[in-house]
């Protein structure tokens, strides 16, 4: 195969990968792209398992000034992603979540308890739904900047 007709090319490209997020938590997906659309779109599906939210926080505590305690089962997800935007249907199975917002002292301790109670603390996987989100990319940001949003407003609506 050579890439010499690659603008009639219709074959897609899979990857398909598994690795340990944090040395730890089981992630595994398959990633498809044709290299002759011109939109670049794509589609990712995969599951993430038995993940410690704390090993989220050097990513969620420079980001968004949150840290996480608690612990995910199981994250099914599926990405579908263009230039332009994506979709996203995620599907998570959680335990004793708890977010804490800045340095949990003073009025970020009031917002943190209110947040908690808001919060749904737990989803079994019988209670567990599929969520589904539409996000626009930002076209100066990458494509990894569109899949993190499409995680976020998931989680948003997952935890809400």
């Amino acid at each position: 195969m050579n890439n010499y007709n690659y603008e009639k090319d219709s074959i897609s490209t899979n990857i398909k990968f598994k690795a340990l997020l944090f040395g730890k938590s089981p992630i595994t997906t398959n990633f498809s792209f044709k290299v002759s659309d011109v939109f670049d779109r794509y589609k990712m599906k995969g599951t993430l398992l038995n993940l410690n939210t704390s090993d989220l926080n050097i990513l969620t505590k420079p980001m968004f000034n949150i840290r996480t305690k608690g612990h995910i089962h199981k994250l099914d997800f599926l990405i579908n992603g263009s230039d332009y935007d994506a979709s996203a249907v995620t599907n998570m199975v959680y335990q004793d979540l708890k977010l804490i917002y800045g340095k949990d002292k003073g009025t970020h301790k009031l917002l943190n308890r209110i947040v908690n109670l808001v919060v749904k603390k737990n989803q079994t996987s019988e209670e567990a739904k599929n969520v589904q989100v539409y996000v626009k990319r930002n076209q100066k940001k990458s494509m990894y900047n569109q899949i993190i949003k499409c995680f976020v407003e998931s989680l948003k609506k997952t935890l809400l």
